[in-house]
């Protein structure tokens, strides 16, 4: 029922903005699923960019790597 109303990327945001303006973190990583094709679209549409790295957690799970910058 919440699908669809924006409360990921609200979240998202605010963790963006906690990461930035409380730890002055360089920069936020997330770790997606290779056939999470919603969860990839998601972080694209926040402005993560997939690094060219896949983490092998379990043979049987690939995980892509997004990266957000938040300084230059």
């Amino acid at each position: 029922p919440y699908e669809g109303q924006g409360y990921a990327a609200e979240a998202v945001r605010a963790i963006i903005n906690y990461a930035e303006e409380e730890l002055e973190a360089p920069r936020v990583v997330i770790k997606v699923h290779e056939e999470n094709c919603r969860s990839i679209q998601f972080a694209e549409h926040i402005g993560f960019k997939k690094f060219n790295k896949i983490l092998k957690d379990e043979p049987e799970m690939r995980l892509f790597v997004y990266d957000l910058c938040l300084k230059n």
